[in-house]
Formats: C-alpha cells, sequence, structure tokens
C-alpha cells in the first residue's frame, strides 16, 4: 500500500508523460490507484479490465520490482495435454484406462474426451479406441480434395 500522497505524485507523473494514448494514461492511473488500494498487479489488471502490457509499462516506468508484475498461468487445460500425448500415439490401438494412465488425466475425463472429441479416437471393440490424429487426417483430407 502506498500513502495517498505517493499516489498523487504517480498520478502527475501519468498526466506529464508525454505522447500516450488516452488508453495508456488510464492505465498508468490504475496502476497508481490500485497500489494505493493495495492490490496486487494480476487484480489492478483485472479489476480495472487494463491490458498486461500497458500495465508492465507503467510499472517500470514507476520503479517498481519487475517480480511483482507477474501474472500465474492458469493450470493447462486437460483436454490440450491429452491431445498431445494422442498425437505421439496415432495409429495405437489401446483400452481407455492405458489411455488414461498415458495421459495422466483419470478415466473419467478420458470418457468425457472420447464423447466431446470423436474424432481422436476410434471404437474397435469393447474399451478399446484406436488413436486417430485428427489434424492430420483433417488437413489430409482438406489437401486431398
Amino acid at each position: 500500500m502506498i500513502s495517498f500522497q505517493e499516489k498523487e505524485r504517480l498520478c502527475r507523473m501519468v498526466k506529464d508523460h508525454k505522447k500516450i494514448s488516452s488508453e495508456k494514461a488510464r492505465a498508468g492511473l490504475c496502476i497508481a490507484t490500485g497500489l494505493f488500494d493495495d492490490k496486487n498487479f494480476k487484480d489492478i489488471c483485472g479489476f480495472y479490465q487494463i491490458s498486461v502490457d500497458d500495465a508492465r509499462y507503467w510499472w517500470n516506468f514507476f520503479g517498481l520490482p519487475e517480480e511483482e508484475a507477474v501474472i500465474e498461468k492458469k493450470r493447462p487445460a486437460k483436454k490440450l495435454s491429452v491431445i498431445d500425448v494422442l498425437k505421439e500415439h496415432d495409429g495405437e490401438i489401446m483400452g481407455t484406462k492405458d489411455i488414461a494412465d498415458l495421459c495422466g488425466v483419470s478415466l473419467p475425463t478420458i470418457y468425457k474426451f472420447i464423447k466431446d472429441q470423436p474424432g481422436w479416437l476410434k471404437k474397435e471393440g469393447r474399451g478399446q479406441y484406436m488413436i486417430i490424429d485428427a489434424y492430420k487426417k483433417r488437413m489430409e483430407e482438406k489437401n486431398g480434395k
């Protein structure tokens, strides 16, 4: 948290800055206000709906620590990790349990993936699926026609 006087000083710095767009100036004022309200970088960007690039510009301009201007990544989508693993095993026939173990996800997640993404796994028998690279298949169909 910064003092009211420090907030006013930062706001004057923004207003005195030449050749900036109104959106970028708004981002600077939001950073100053957010610091006064004891918000962190991620909260300021989300609460005031300012771009991360503009916020990072002012964060550095004000001389604030760079390591605090980091937004943690959300955990990766399971669907994308499953697709990445399946691409490596194109053409193989496996059971759902084996696919789940291979992808590092739970069995219900694989069942949902099969239901939501029918192009990746073709049913070969009871609980057995052939892995098909849907992206590659789509590109072959597109280029073949």
